[in-house]
């Protein structure tokens, strides 16, 4: 419900003070009898003081409110949920057990993603699973693939066979010089102040690349 953009949250207060809608198409409305469950995870008694969700339609909804607390606040959902997401998504006629030491881990996290995340997770264990069992080494979470990402570094590079450092580093210090030119509107002396270099040294380099004076 948070994501109902202005104009059509004025479109469904009208259907849940009348009861009517109007199909496209049709030359008149109808009567409708329909009980409505909406929900969101946004914060919509503090969007409708900012102006970013209608007060009226909040009061108009808001009849029966259930808070669903996250998946954190409630440990013992897990295993169903993790069980029921095993039978949903394992090959027909095989729904694998959860070793203890996997559902410890399942408990163990926070589960910032809450519902949508453990599904995830449940998935890609049945995708990587060695054996008939779930075990702990199946379940990986999101965090671990960024820890695993950021731990790695940057790539380590190399000399090709037969070439120099000078020959590897040209072509690269050749584009920023002239990257820097460009944005510099071709004003050597603020160009060699950019870059740190001494005003006669950027001279040199260009009159060796061929781009003297008048080649802008």
């Amino acid at each position: 419900m948070g994501e109902l953009p202005l104009e059509l949250q004025a479109k469904l207060l009208r259907v849940l003070e009348s009861g009517e809608v109007k199909p496209v198409g049709a030359n008149r409305p109808f009567h409708v009898n329909v009980r409505v469950v909406a929900a969101t995870n946004r914060e919509l008694v503090l969007w409708a003081r900012q102006g970013k969700f209608r007060e009226d339609l909040y009061y108009r909804l808001s009849v029966m409110p259930l808070v669903l607390p996250p998946l954190r606040s409630r440990r013992r959902d897990i295993r169903l949920l993790a069980e029921h997401f095993v039978r949903a998504h394992a090959p027909h006629g095989l729904a694998p057990k959860f070793t203890p030491a996997a559902l410890g881990k399942l408990q163990q996290h926070s589960w910032p993603g809450n519902i949508r995340e453990l599904r995830n997770v449940v998935c890609r264990a049945l995708l990587v699973r060695q054996g008939p069992r779930l075990d702990e080494s199946a379940i990986t979470f999101e965090q671990e693939f960024h820890r695993a990402s950021e731990d790695a570094g940057p790539p380590q590079l190399e000399l090709p066979e037969g070439v120099t450092l000078e020959q590897m580093m040209q072509p690269v210090e050749r584009q920023l010089i002239e990257s820097t030119l460009r944005r510099c509107h071709f004003h050597k002396d603020r160009a060699a102040k950019e870059l740190g270099l001494a005003r006669s040294s950027l001279f040199k380099r260009l009159k060796e690349w061929g781009l003297g004076q008048g080649e802008e």
